[in-house]
């Protein structure tokens, strides 16, 4: 098991996804378990759009 981080502010690299990873690193700690992909939908927004319109 790992635990994951998805954010989907839409400015790159946001506040938010520090917070996220921080929080992340906290459970993850607490569980004994590492910390898995890191996924920022700003990265993928464009793909994401395409596919829904």
């Amino acid at each position: 098991m790992s635990v994951a981080v998805l954010c989907g502010n839409p400015n790159p690299r946001s506040r938010t996804l520090t917070v996220a990873e921080a929080v992340a690193g906290r459970i993850a700690d607490a569980l004994g378990a590492p910390i898995g992909p890191v996924i920022d939908l700003h990265d993928r927004g464009a793909a994401l759009a395409a596919r829904a319109g």
